[in-house]
Protein backbone atom coordinates (compact mmCIF):
# COMPACT_ATOMS: atom_id res chain seq x y z
CA UNK A 1 0.00 0.00 0.00
CA UNK A 2 1.40 3.38 -0.89
CA UNK A 3 1.74 5.23 2.35
CA UNK A 4 2.88 8.54 0.57
CA UNK A 5 5.72 10.26 2.37
CA UNK A 6 5.01 9.74 5.85
CA UNK A 7 3.38 6.65 7.99
CA UNK A 8 0.31 8.52 9.62
CA UNK A 9 -2.36 5.80 10.37
CA UNK A 10 -1.02 3.56 7.56
CA UNK A 11 -0.58 0.72 9.77
CA UNK A 12 -3.41 0.92 10.94
CA UNK A 13 -4.67 0.88 7.77
CA UNK A 14 -3.04 -2.31 6.60
CA UNK A 15 -4.12 -4.11 9.95
CA UNK A 16 -7.89 -3.13 9.94
CA UNK A 17 -8.57 -5.74 6.82
CA UNK A 18 -7.87 -8.57 9.05
CA UNK A 19 -10.31 -8.12 11.06
CA UNK A 20 -13.12 -7.56 8.16
CA UNK A 21 -12.12 -9.91 5.88
CA UNK A 22 -11.72 -12.92 7.64
CA UNK A 23 -15.60 -12.71 8.70
CA UNK A 24 -17.42 -11.99 5.81
CA UNK A 25 -17.23 -15.47 3.78
CA UNK A 26 -16.63 -18.96 6.39
CA UNK A 27 -12.60 -19.91 5.72
CA UNK A 28 -10.70 -22.37 8.00
CA UNK A 29 -7.93 -20.44 7.20
CA UNK A 30 -6.51 -17.14 6.22
CA UNK A 31 -3.52 -15.17 5.83
CA UNK A 32 -2.62 -11.84 5.65
CA UNK A 33 0.06 -9.98 4.19
CA UNK A 34 0.19 -5.85 3.86
CA UNK A 35 3.73 -3.61 2.74
CA UNK A 36 3.74 -0.03 2.89
CA UNK A 37 5.55 1.91 0.07
CA UNK A 38 6.83 5.48 1.47
CA UNK A 39 6.68 8.13 -1.67
CA UNK A 40 6.87 11.67 -2.45
CA UNK A 41 3.33 12.30 -2.09
CA UNK A 42 1.05 13.53 0.43
CA UNK A 43 -0.06 11.82 3.53
CA UNK A 44 -2.52 8.86 2.91
CA UNK A 45 -5.12 7.96 5.33
CA UNK A 46 -8.21 5.92 5.06
CA UNK A 47 -11.43 6.89 2.84
CA UNK A 48 -14.13 5.63 5.15
CA UNK A 49 -12.57 2.32 5.72
CA UNK A 50 -10.48 -0.52 3.92
CA UNK A 51 -13.01 -2.71 4.07
CA UNK A 52 -14.55 -1.95 0.12
CA UNK A 53 -11.66 -3.38 -1.24
CA UNK A 54 -11.09 -6.96 0.02
CA UNK A 55 -15.08 -7.71 -0.56
CA UNK A 56 -14.63 -7.24 -5.00
CA UNK A 57 -11.71 -9.63 -5.21
CA UNK A 58 -14.28 -12.29 -3.29
CA UNK A 59 -17.25 -11.26 -5.38
CA UNK A 60 -15.90 -11.48 -8.73
CA UNK A 61 -13.65 -15.31 -7.72
CA UNK A 62 -17.32 -16.13 -6.30
CA UNK A 63 -18.59 -15.37 -10.09
CA UNK A 64 -15.65 -17.04 -11.88
CA UNK A 65 -16.06 -19.95 -9.79
CA UNK A 66 -19.82 -19.85 -10.24
CA UNK A 67 -19.49 -19.71 -13.83
CA UNK A 68 -16.87 -23.09 -13.82
CA UNK A 69 -18.97 -25.01 -12.03
CA UNK A 70 -22.07 -24.00 -13.65
CA UNK A 71 -23.87 -23.10 -10.71
CA UNK A 72 -26.02 -19.99 -9.57
CA UNK A 73 -23.89 -17.05 -8.23
CA UNK A 74 -25.82 -16.92 -5.02
CA UNK A 75 -25.74 -20.77 -4.82
CA UNK A 76 -22.00 -20.67 -4.28
CA UNK A 77 -22.11 -17.62 -1.53
CA UNK A 78 -25.08 -19.39 0.14
CA UNK A 79 -22.51 -22.25 0.80
CA UNK A 80 -19.99 -19.91 1.89
CA UNK A 81 -21.64 -17.11 4.51
CA UNK A 82 -20.69 -17.11 7.69
CA UNK A 83 -23.56 -17.39 10.10
CA UNK A 84 -24.11 -16.78 13.55
CA UNK A 85 -21.87 -18.41 16.15
CA UNK A 86 -19.41 -19.01 13.83
CA UNK A 87 -15.75 -18.73 15.15
CA UNK A 88 -13.11 -17.36 12.65
CA UNK A 89 -9.37 -17.63 12.33
CA UNK A 90 -8.54 -15.21 14.67
CA UNK A 91 -10.37 -17.05 16.90
CA UNK A 92 -13.47 -14.30 17.44
CA UNK A 93 -17.02 -15.31 17.92
CA UNK A 94 -19.42 -13.75 15.01
CA UNK A 95 -22.13 -12.92 17.91
CA UNK A 96 -25.06 -12.40 15.03
CA UNK A 97 -25.43 -12.79 11.24
CA UNK A 98 -28.04 -12.60 9.12
CA UNK A 99 -26.04 -12.37 6.02
CA UNK A 100 -27.75 -15.53 4.16
CA UNK A 101 -30.84 -13.57 4.39
CA UNK A 102 -29.80 -10.61 3.49
CA UNK A 103 -28.04 -12.37 0.04
CA UNK A 104 -31.62 -13.79 -0.33
CA UNK A 105 -33.48 -10.95 0.47
CA UNK A 106 -31.68 -8.61 -2.52
CA UNK A 107 -32.00 -11.39 -5.03
CA UNK A 108 -35.29 -11.75 -4.81
CA UNK A 109 -36.67 -7.94 -4.70
CA UNK A 110 -34.18 -7.15 -7.91
CA UNK A 111 -35.24 -9.92 -9.33
CA UNK A 112 -31.88 -11.53 -9.69
CA UNK A 113 -33.61 -14.85 -11.68
CA UNK A 114 -35.12 -13.56 -14.56
CA UNK A 115 -32.37 -10.81 -15.30
CA UNK A 116 -29.42 -12.80 -14.83
CA UNK A 117 -27.81 -14.24 -17.74
CA UNK A 118 -30.31 -12.82 -20.14
CA UNK A 119 -27.71 -11.12 -22.60
CA UNK A 120 -30.41 -8.11 -23.34
CA UNK A 121 -29.42 -6.13 -25.73
CA UNK A 122 -30.95 -2.45 -26.98
CA UNK A 123 -28.73 -1.22 -29.87
CA UNK A 124 -25.12 -0.89 -28.85
CA UNK A 125 -26.67 -0.68 -24.99
CA UNK A 126 -26.12 -3.52 -23.07
CA UNK A 127 -27.43 -4.67 -19.48
CA UNK A 128 -26.43 -6.81 -17.08
CA UNK A 129 -27.16 -7.64 -13.36
CA UNK A 130 -24.74 -8.30 -10.47
CA UNK A 131 -24.65 -8.63 -6.52
CA UNK A 132 -22.03 -8.10 -3.50
CA UNK A 133 -21.93 -8.66 0.15
CA UNK A 134 -19.83 -6.58 2.53
CA UNK A 135 -19.39 -5.96 6.67
CA UNK A 136 -17.72 -3.88 8.96
CA UNK A 137 -16.84 -4.82 12.79
CA UNK A 138 -18.56 -2.34 15.35
CA UNK A 139 -15.75 -1.19 17.47
CA UNK A 140 -12.79 -3.22 17.60
CA UNK A 141 -9.77 -2.96 20.05
CA UNK A 142 -8.31 0.14 20.78
CA UNK A 143 -6.48 -0.35 23.98
CA UNK A 144 -7.57 1.74 26.40
CA UNK A 145 -9.87 3.65 24.08
CA UNK A 146 -12.08 0.44 23.66
CA UNK A 147 -15.12 1.98 25.44
CA UNK A 148 -17.24 4.74 26.12
CA UNK A 149 -18.69 6.11 29.47
CA UNK A 150 -21.49 8.75 29.64
CA UNK A 151 -23.42 10.63 32.39
CA UNK A 152 -26.77 11.73 32.28
CA UNK A 153 -28.52 14.46 34.90
CA UNK A 154 -32.12 15.47 36.04
CA UNK A 155 -32.86 19.26 36.48
CA UNK A 156 -35.43 20.22 38.40
CA UNK A 157 -38.06 20.79 35.91
CA UNK A 158 -38.51 16.94 34.72
CA UNK A 159 -35.72 17.53 31.57
CA UNK A 160 -32.76 16.10 31.41
CA UNK A 161 -28.96 16.29 30.07
CA UNK A 162 -27.46 13.61 28.37
CA UNK A 163 -23.10 13.91 28.50
CA UNK A 164 -21.45 11.96 26.07
CA UNK A 165 -17.89 11.86 24.13
CA UNK A 166 -19.12 10.94 21.06
CA UNK A 167 -20.28 13.60 18.25
CA UNK A 168 -22.39 13.73 15.93
CA UNK A 169 -21.13 13.86 12.15
CA UNK A 170 -24.28 14.54 10.20
CA UNK A 171 -25.66 10.70 10.50
CA UNK A 172 -27.90 11.04 13.28
CA UNK A 173 -26.04 10.38 16.69
CA UNK A 174 -28.20 13.10 18.44
CA UNK A 175 -31.73 11.50 17.40
CA UNK A 176 -30.29 7.93 18.44
CA UNK A 177 -29.24 8.96 21.82
CA UNK A 178 -32.23 11.10 22.34
CA UNK A 179 -34.44 7.95 21.37
CA UNK A 180 -32.36 5.29 23.61
CA UNK A 181 -32.34 7.86 27.06
CA UNK A 182 -36.22 8.41 26.25
CA UNK A 183 -37.16 5.09 25.72
CA UNK A 184 -35.16 4.02 28.88
CA UNK A 185 -36.39 6.77 30.90
CA UNK A 186 -40.34 7.03 29.39
CA UNK A 187 -40.42 10.34 28.65
CA UNK A 188 -40.66 12.45 25.56
CA UNK A 189 -37.11 12.93 23.29
CA UNK A 190 -37.95 17.26 23.80
CA UNK A 191 -37.54 16.86 27.53
CA UNK A 192 -33.77 15.36 26.62
CA UNK A 193 -30.78 17.43 25.54
CA UNK A 194 -27.21 16.19 24.19
CA UNK A 195 -23.89 17.41 25.10
CA UNK A 196 -21.23 15.83 23.07
CA UNK A 197 -17.40 16.21 22.21
CA UNK A 198 -16.73 18.34 25.52
CA UNK A 199 -13.60 16.88 26.90
CA UNK A 200 -13.95 19.33 29.97
CA UNK A 201 -17.56 17.79 30.57
CA UNK A 202 -17.89 14.61 29.00
CA UNK A 203 -16.14 11.20 29.51
CA UNK A 204 -13.58 9.40 27.26
CA UNK A 205 -15.30 8.04 24.15
CA UNK A 206 -14.02 6.21 20.93
CA UNK A 207 -15.83 8.24 18.75
CA UNK A 208 -17.30 7.92 15.38
CA UNK A 209 -14.18 5.96 14.77
CA UNK A 210 -14.63 2.11 14.04
CA UNK A 211 -18.34 2.20 13.52
CA UNK A 212 -18.81 2.11 17.36
CA UNK A 213 -21.42 4.95 17.66
CA UNK A 214 -24.26 2.73 18.32
CA UNK A 215 -23.27 -0.02 19.77
CA UNK A 216 -20.64 1.62 21.97
CA UNK A 217 -21.74 5.06 22.97
CA UNK A 218 -25.52 3.68 22.47
CA UNK A 219 -25.18 1.01 25.13
CA UNK A 220 -23.76 3.41 27.70
CA UNK A 221 -26.09 6.26 27.26
CA UNK A 222 -28.22 3.53 27.63
CA UNK A 223 -26.87 2.16 31.28
CA UNK A 224 -26.69 5.65 32.24
CA UNK A 225 -30.23 5.86 31.53
CA UNK A 226 -31.27 2.84 33.24
CA UNK A 227 -29.11 4.23 36.56
CA UNK A 228 -31.15 7.40 36.27
CA UNK A 229 -34.59 5.89 36.17
CA UNK A 230 -33.61 3.27 39.03
CA UNK A 231 -32.97 6.45 41.27
CA UNK A 232 -36.31 8.00 40.24
CA UNK A 233 -37.97 5.57 41.10
CA UNK A 234 -36.48 5.25 44.61
CA UNK A 235 -37.51 8.67 45.12
CA UNK A 236 -40.72 8.51 43.81
CA UNK A 237 -41.20 4.91 45.86
CA UNK A 238 -39.85 7.19 49.20
CA UNK A 239 -42.73 9.58 48.26
CA UNK A 240 -45.49 7.65 47.63
CA UNK A 241 -44.41 4.83 50.47
CA UNK A 242 -43.93 1.43 48.63
CA UNK A 243 -41.29 0.19 47.45
CA UNK A 244 -39.45 0.97 44.01
CA UNK A 245 -40.39 -2.08 42.44
CA UNK A 246 -44.37 -1.07 43.19
CA UNK A 247 -43.93 1.81 41.42
CA UNK A 248 -44.59 2.38 37.61
CA UNK A 249 -44.41 5.77 35.78
CA UNK A 250 -46.62 7.02 32.82
CA UNK A 251 -47.13 10.45 31.20
CA UNK A 252 -44.63 11.72 33.56
CA UNK A 253 -46.30 10.71 36.99
CA UNK A 254 -45.64 7.93 39.52
CA UNK A 255 -48.18 5.78 40.62
CA UNK A 256 -48.04 2.94 42.56
CA UNK A 257 -48.48 -0.12 40.46
CA UNK A 258 -51.85 -1.62 41.81
CA UNK A 259 -53.14 2.24 42.29
CA UNK A 260 -53.26 3.47 38.28
CA UNK A 261 -55.80 6.08 37.82
CA UNK A 262 -57.16 5.72 41.43
CA UNK A 263 -54.75 7.49 43.89
CA UNK A 264 -53.08 10.43 43.74
CA UNK A 265 -49.73 10.45 41.83
CA UNK A 266 -46.64 12.09 42.15
CA UNK A 267 -44.91 14.17 38.85
CA UNK A 268 -41.80 13.75 37.40
CA UNK A 269 -40.84 17.41 38.26
CA UNK A 270 -42.04 16.99 41.83
CA UNK A 271 -39.58 13.54 41.98
CA UNK A 272 -36.54 15.49 40.36
CA UNK A 273 -37.13 18.90 42.92
CA UNK A 274 -37.46 16.47 46.00
CA UNK A 275 -34.11 14.31 45.00
CA UNK A 276 -32.82 18.19 44.95
CA UNK A 277 -33.97 18.71 48.62
CA UNK A 278 -32.81 15.52 50.16
CA UNK A 279 -29.04 16.35 48.40
CA UNK A 280 -29.70 13.65 46.09
CA UNK A 281 -30.15 14.92 42.39
CA UNK A 282 -31.32 12.42 39.83
CA UNK A 283 -27.86 11.81 37.73
CA UNK A 284 -26.85 8.19 35.74
CA UNK A 285 -23.54 6.79 35.02
CA UNK A 286 -23.24 4.26 32.15
CA UNK A 287 -20.33 2.39 31.14
CA UNK A 288 -19.88 -0.21 27.70
CA UNK A 289 -16.87 -1.71 27.18
CA UNK A 290 -18.12 -4.25 24.37
CA UNK A 291 -16.86 -8.34 24.54
CA UNK A 292 -13.08 -7.74 23.60
CA UNK A 293 -10.21 -9.72 24.78
CA UNK A 294 -7.74 -7.36 26.20
CA UNK A 295 -5.85 -10.69 27.62
CA UNK A 296 -2.59 -9.28 25.67
CA UNK A 297 -3.26 -5.60 26.27
CA UNK A 298 -0.29 -3.20 27.37
CA UNK A 299 -0.57 0.21 28.63
CA UNK A 300 2.62 0.98 27.02
CA UNK A 301 1.85 -0.37 23.98
CA UNK A 302 -1.57 -0.29 23.72
CA UNK A 303 -2.11 -0.99 20.07
CA UNK A 304 -0.37 -4.59 19.49
CA UNK A 305 0.34 -5.03 15.90
CA UNK A 306 1.86 -8.17 16.28
CA UNK A 307 2.34 -11.12 13.15
CA UNK A 308 -0.46 -12.94 15.03
CA UNK A 309 -3.77 -11.43 17.00
CA UNK A 310 -5.75 -13.37 18.03
CA UNK A 311 -9.12 -13.87 20.55
CA UNK A 312 -12.24 -11.44 20.08
CA UNK A 313 -11.51 -7.75 19.11
CA UNK A 314 -14.41 -6.64 18.17
CA UNK A 315 -18.06 -6.49 19.55
CA UNK A 316 -19.93 -6.58 16.60
CA UNK A 317 -20.27 -7.06 13.07
CA UNK A 318 -22.67 -6.28 10.36
CA UNK A 319 -23.15 -7.33 7.29
CA UNK A 320 -25.45 -6.65 4.11
CA UNK A 321 -25.94 -7.22 0.32
CA UNK A 322 -26.11 -5.38 -2.81
CA UNK A 323 -27.42 -6.06 -6.58
CA UNK A 324 -26.58 -3.27 -9.39
CA UNK A 325 -28.20 -3.42 -12.63
CA UNK A 326 -25.95 -1.47 -15.05
CA UNK A 327 -26.14 -0.53 -19.06
CA UNK A 328 -23.07 -0.58 -20.94
CA UNK A 329 -22.22 1.20 -24.35
CA UNK A 330 -20.58 -0.92 -25.93
CA UNK A 331 -19.42 1.62 -28.76
CA UNK A 332 -18.21 3.78 -25.93
CA UNK A 333 -17.31 1.63 -23.02
CA UNK A 334 -19.52 4.00 -20.63
CA UNK A 335 -21.13 2.45 -17.95
CA UNK A 336 -24.41 3.56 -16.34
CA UNK A 337 -26.05 1.88 -12.92
CA UNK A 338 -29.84 2.58 -13.15
CA UNK A 339 -30.71 0.47 -10.10
CA UNK A 340 -29.52 -0.53 -6.65
CA UNK A 341 -31.04 -2.97 -4.43
CA UNK A 342 -29.62 -2.82 -0.77
CA UNK A 343 -30.43 -4.86 2.08
CA UNK A 344 -28.75 -4.14 5.44
CA UNK A 345 -27.98 -6.43 8.34
CA UNK A 346 -28.24 -3.51 11.11
CA UNK A 347 -29.46 -5.20 13.80
CA UNK A 348 -32.82 -3.54 15.26
CA UNK A 349 -33.46 -0.50 13.03
CA UNK A 350 -33.80 2.35 15.70
CA UNK A 351 -34.69 5.01 13.70
CA UNK A 352 -35.40 3.57 9.83
CA UNK A 353 -34.99 7.42 8.29
CA UNK A 354 -31.72 7.89 9.90
CA UNK A 355 -30.53 4.23 8.57
CA UNK A 356 -31.90 4.91 5.01
CA UNK A 357 -30.42 8.18 4.69
CA UNK A 358 -27.01 6.92 5.96
CA UNK A 359 -27.00 4.12 3.28
CA UNK A 360 -28.06 6.53 0.19
CA UNK A 361 -24.56 8.07 1.55
CA UNK A 362 -22.97 5.14 1.54
CA UNK A 363 -23.83 3.74 -2.01
CA UNK A 364 -23.10 6.94 -3.49
CA UNK A 365 -19.30 6.86 -2.04
CA UNK A 366 -19.38 3.39 -3.01
CA UNK A 367 -20.33 4.85 -6.91
CA UNK A 368 -18.11 7.35 -6.69
CA UNK A 369 -15.16 5.15 -6.01
CA UNK A 370 -16.67 2.40 -8.64
CA UNK A 371 -17.00 4.51 -11.16
CA UNK A 372 -15.40 8.02 -11.27
CA UNK A 373 -12.75 8.90 -8.64
CA UNK A 374 -9.26 8.37 -9.05
CA UNK A 375 -5.64 10.40 -7.60
CA UNK A 376 -3.58 11.94 -10.26
CA UNK A 377 0.14 13.50 -9.15
CA UNK A 378 2.34 14.68 -11.61
CA UNK A 379 5.03 12.82 -12.00
CA UNK A 380 7.64 15.59 -12.16
CA UNK A 381 6.26 17.47 -8.77
CA UNK A 382 4.72 14.93 -6.73
CA UNK A 383 1.93 17.37 -6.78
CA UNK A 384 -1.87 16.31 -7.15
CA UNK A 385 -3.41 16.98 -10.12
CA UNK A 386 -6.85 15.81 -9.24
CA UNK A 387 -7.50 18.55 -6.74
CA UNK A 388 -10.90 20.26 -7.24
CA UNK A 389 -13.96 18.76 -8.03
CA UNK A 390 -13.44 20.07 -11.78
CA UNK A 391 -10.48 17.06 -11.79
CA UNK A 392 -11.80 15.06 -9.05
CA UNK A 393 -15.12 13.31 -10.40
CA UNK A 394 -18.02 12.77 -8.12
CA UNK A 395 -21.49 11.42 -8.73
CA UNK A 396 -23.94 14.37 -8.37
CA UNK A 397 -27.66 13.51 -9.01
CA UNK A 398 -27.29 13.34 -12.58
CA UNK A 399 -25.82 9.49 -11.95
CA UNK A 400 -27.46 8.81 -8.89
CA UNK A 401 -29.41 5.37 -9.66
CA UNK A 402 -32.65 4.25 -8.34
CA UNK A 403 -31.75 3.13 -4.66
CA UNK A 404 -34.39 0.51 -2.93
CA UNK A 405 -33.27 -0.30 0.71
CA UNK A 406 -34.74 -3.35 3.02
CA UNK A 407 -33.70 -4.33 6.49
CA UNK A 408 -33.17 -8.13 8.25
CA UNK A 409 -34.30 -6.69 11.29
CA UNK A 410 -32.95 -9.32 13.47
CA UNK A 411 -31.06 -8.07 16.81
CA UNK A 412 -28.24 -7.95 17.93
CA UNK A 413 -27.39 -9.62 21.41
CA UNK A 414 -24.72 -6.93 22.12
CA UNK A 415 -26.19 -3.90 20.48
CA UNK A 416 -28.64 -1.49 22.25
CA UNK A 417 -32.26 -3.11 21.77
CA UNK A 418 -30.19 -5.35 19.66
CA UNK A 419 -29.02 -2.59 16.78
CA UNK A 420 -25.63 -2.41 15.26
CA UNK A 421 -23.94 -0.35 12.77
CA UNK A 422 -25.77 -0.03 10.05
CA UNK A 423 -24.37 3.02 7.97
CA UNK A 424 -21.43 1.11 5.87
CA UNK A 425 -20.90 -2.75 5.59
CA UNK A 426 -23.69 -3.47 4.13
CA UNK A 427 -22.56 -1.38 0.76
CA UNK A 428 -18.81 -2.69 0.98
CA UNK A 429 -19.73 -5.17 -2.13
CA UNK A 430 -21.23 -2.70 -4.46
CA UNK A 431 -17.83 -2.63 -6.66
CA UNK A 432 -18.20 -6.42 -7.19
CA UNK A 433 -22.32 -6.37 -7.82
CA UNK A 434 -20.94 -3.95 -10.88
CA UNK A 435 -17.84 -5.96 -11.84
CA UNK A 436 -20.41 -9.12 -11.88
CA UNK A 437 -23.06 -6.69 -13.76
CA UNK A 438 -20.89 -5.57 -16.36
CA UNK A 439 -19.19 -9.27 -16.88
CA UNK A 440 -23.18 -9.73 -17.25
CA UNK A 441 -23.80 -6.92 -20.23
CA UNK A 442 -20.77 -7.37 -22.01
CA UNK A 443 -18.33 -10.69 -20.74
CA UNK A 444 -15.34 -8.77 -19.31
CA UNK A 445 -14.12 -8.93 -16.00
CA UNK A 446 -12.91 -5.15 -14.48
CA UNK A 447 -10.91 -5.90 -11.15
CA UNK A 448 -9.17 -2.05 -11.55
CA UNK A 449 -11.53 0.78 -9.79
CA UNK A 450 -12.26 3.04 -11.45
CA UNK A 451 -14.12 1.21 -13.75
CA UNK A 452 -13.89 3.86 -16.38
CA UNK A 453 -15.26 3.66 -20.48
CA UNK A 454 -11.63 3.99 -21.48
CA UNK A 455 -11.03 0.79 -19.79
CA UNK A 456 -14.03 -1.41 -20.39
CA UNK A 457 -13.53 -0.31 -24.00
CA UNK A 458 -10.32 -1.29 -24.32
CA UNK A 459 -11.54 -4.73 -22.68
CA UNK A 460 -14.07 -5.07 -25.06
CA UNK A 461 -12.08 -4.81 -28.04
CA UNK A 462 -9.39 -6.95 -26.14
CA UNK A 463 -12.39 -9.39 -26.28
CA UNK A 464 -13.85 -9.07 -29.93
CA UNK A 465 -10.22 -9.27 -30.99
CA UNK A 466 -9.71 -12.96 -28.94
CA UNK A 467 -13.10 -14.10 -30.45
CA UNK A 468 -11.91 -13.12 -34.05
CA UNK A 469 -8.56 -15.03 -33.54
CA UNK A 470 -10.32 -18.43 -32.43
CA UNK A 471 -12.62 -18.16 -35.55
CA UNK A 472 -9.63 -18.41 -37.58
Amino acid sequence: MEAGAYGSSAIVELWVPILIDEVLWRAPNYRFRGDLIYTNKTVSSMMRTRAHVGPMAAEIMFDRAAEKLSIDPIEIRLKNAVVKGEVVPSKATVTSSELSMSIKMAAEKAGWKEKRGRKQVDGCIAKGIGIGSGNMQSMFYMGFRTGSTAFLKFNDDGSCTVFTGNNDLGQGNRTMYKQIAAEVLGIPMEDIQICHGDTELCYQDPGNYSMSATIISGNAIKKAAEDAKQQLLEMAGHMLDVAPYEVVMKNKQFFVRERIGKGKPVSLKAVCRTAFKRGKPISGFGDFRGRIDFSDFNIENPMPYNEKIYGQKVSAYSFGTTTAEVEVDRETGKVTVTRIVAVNDCGTVLNPMLVEGNMHGQLNFMLGQGLYEFNKWDPETGHKITSSYRTYKVPTANETPKIETYFTNVPDPEGPYGAKEGSLGFGCGLHGAIAGAIYDAVGVWMNDLPFTPEKILERIKEKAAKEKQAKR
